[in-house]
């Protein structure tokens, strides 16, 4: 089967003479973000190791409070050691960053990402634009039901994004071996290919 993707793995060729669109389309992590990936959970594993050497100095140290030294030790080791894990796993796992199937799309892109999202609960695509960065915004029936998934940091983030940009599901092409203007063009015409189908059948 043909690559839907130009030589380069970025550029989306829209061929509107044909309404198939080849599925599935896994698209991977750019390189450079598996690089930062990595590099993040070197810093974190330092911070992990100097949060307990400071637990350990606490209580061998006369010059301060004890119990000074063991929260700032415990504020490191709470902070980057989930981090730490959880992009260690990530990494591990090797998931594709993004997949965009008949049923819907499954988005992998960060931590707080939003997983599987199906066609059905998608009513709008929107780009977002925050500082230099562009998300591709997905409008959903019920965004309560993505709020509550996942663990707290993951339901204070979209709930923060639904707050502020009106949807809890957001994808950014920053870090995926696609352009957005590709990405865009993908998820805009098989949603539409899909809405388009509803209404048919209706």
């Amino acid at each position: 089967m043909k690559s839907p993707w130009g030589s380069d793995g970025e550029t989306w060729r829209d061929d509107r003479k044909s309404a198939a669109v080849p599925l599935p389309i896994v698209v991977a992590f750019r390189r450079s973000r598996v690089v930062t990936f990595g590099v993040v959970i070197v810093f974190a594993l330092a911070m992990v190791a100097l949060g307990v050497f400071l637990w350990i100095q606490a209580a061998q140290q006369t010059r301060f409070n004890p119990v000074i030294g063991r929260i700032g030790a415990a504020v490191l080791i709470g902070l980057f050691a989930p981090l730490g894990i959880a992009l260690g796993v990530q990494v591990l796992k090797r998931a594709p960053a993004l997949i965009i199937d008949a049923e819907g799309i499954v988005d992998n892109t960060t931590l707080v990402s939003a997983g599987r999202v199906p066609w059905l609960d998608i009513q709008r695509v929107r780009a977002t634009v925050v500082g230099e960065e562009r998300f591709l915004t997905l409008d959903v029936a019920d965004p309560a039901k993505y709020v509550r998934q996942g663990n707290m940091l993951r339901r204070c983030f979209n709930a923060l994004n639904l707050r502020i940009y009106g949807s809890p599901v957001h994808i950014s092409a920053n870090a995926l071996a696609i352009s957005f203007d590709g990405l865009a063009a993908i998820i805009n015409r098989l949603h539409a290919q899909h809405q388009a189908t509803r209404a048919g059948g209706a």
